[in-house]
């Protein structure tokens, strides 16, 4: 009798730790950024940024592309849509130097967002004496670790 009220109180205990809810929220994998550029436009002021780049998110399989112009004195906290509006695109600190700046991705509804700084040897720049004055590519895909919101 022993026996089976002990193995009765432990299956008992199994089940209910089986059956509680997680609290553990899914690792969310990091955004790609693709075909990342970014050009310099200082003939006309403000001085204007143009960054373009393809964003996959492989946590929702939505492929989108990316488009914004930040000029000199804008808010960091402007936010501008890719053309899936599902996906926002801003730059918190500005845009103050082609090669260096933040870039940060969230999704509209706020479930999920991130941001990293785009600096470094990956950049390939160019300057002319034209229009715009210096156009820069990166080379290979630019990750944005994500956060979910609570």
């Amino acid at each position: 009798m022993k026996a089976t009220v002990i193995s009765t109180v432990l299956l008992a205990a199994a089940s209910t730790t089986l059956a509680a809810p997680s609290n553990l929220k899914r690792a969310l994998q990091p955004l790609q950024i693709k075909n990342l550029a970014g050009s310099l436009y200082t003939e006309t002021p403000p001085t204007s940024n143009n960054i373009v780049f393809a964003l996959n998110d492989p946590n929702t399989n939505v492929d989108t592309d990316c488009d914004a112009v930040w000029s000199i004195g804008q808010a960091g906290s402007l936010m501008f849509n890719c053309s899936n509006p599902a996906y926002q695109v801003n730059f918190p600190n500005g845009i103050y130097n082609i090669e260096d700046f933040v870039l940060r991705v969230s999704r509209a509804d706020g479930t999920e967002a991130g941001q990293n700084t785009v600096s470094g040897a990956d950049w390939e720049c160019t300057t002319s004496d034209g229009y715009p004055e210096e156009t820069c590519e990166w080379v290979g895909v630019f990750n944005i670790d994500v956060t979910a919101s609570s």
